[in-house]
């Protein structure tokens, strides 16, 4: 799949001389991304995808994973204003909170997560090519623990904590939607020190 992108050249009597065509390879790019403008995708606060894109590109990551039988992982951050209305933060607070993670939390994945603006007050992640057990283990706890860093710098934002939901992947599910939804559920405060690490995936069917 081609996108294909054609400009007209004049000369200097303002007629038309040639054309300039140049064409990009968008085949691993969810239909949409292809078809519609940038920002008709993505959130206008922090530039991450829109739920629209998130949901395209989960779509695509769950076919990926299902043909490599691995597995496919989602996260929902939820931002938790202060609990005084006097302290909430005002809507430009809450987008530079939200901006903030949107740069913070990229640090902290690997290449082919995608990381998006969900609703006003969370995020989403997809986190595609679950091995094992033991490796989505260890990822939920990376990201727990950089959550726990995380809800303290956003505090002057006026936001109080964090939450954080995550669908196991070892369960199998139909839909993208479906694991958004499970994401949603699971949605627990991030404490406010890192929580232990079992040490093996035997440790997590013991204490799940």
């Amino acid at each position: 799949m081609l996108q294909l992108s054609i400009s007209p050249v004049l000369n200097e009597l303002q007629r038309l001389h040639h054309f300039i065509a140049v064409a990009s390879d968008v085949t691993e790019r969810p239909g949409l991304e292809a078809q519609l403008p940038h920002g008709a995708l993505h959130d206008a606060a922090t530039g991450l995808p829109n739920p629209q894109l998130f949901m395209a590109r989960l779509g695509s990551q769950l076919q990926h994973s299902q043909r490599k039988s691995t597995f496919l992982g989602v996260a929902i951050v939820q931002l938790c204003p202060q609990a005084s209305p006097a302290t909430q933060p005002t809507a430009a607070n809450h987008d530079a909170a939200m901006a903030w993670l949107a740069q913070w939390l990229p640090q902290q994945l690997r290449s082919p997560d995608t990381l998006a603006r969900w609703q006003d007050h969370q995020l989403a992640l997809a986190l595609p090519g679950i091995q094992d057990p033991a490796a989505w283990l260890h990822m939920t706890q990376r990201l727990a623990q950089t959550l726990v860093e995380a809800q303290q710098l956003c505090q002057p934002y006026g936001i109080q904590s964090l939450q954080l939901g995550c669908s196991c992947p070892l369960v199998p599910v139909g839909t993208a939607a479906e694991l958004v939804e499970r994401a949603c559920a699971d949605l627990q405060p991030v404490p406010a020190s890192p929580p232990p690490t079992p040490a093996s995936a035997a440790q997590m069917k013991e204490n799940p």
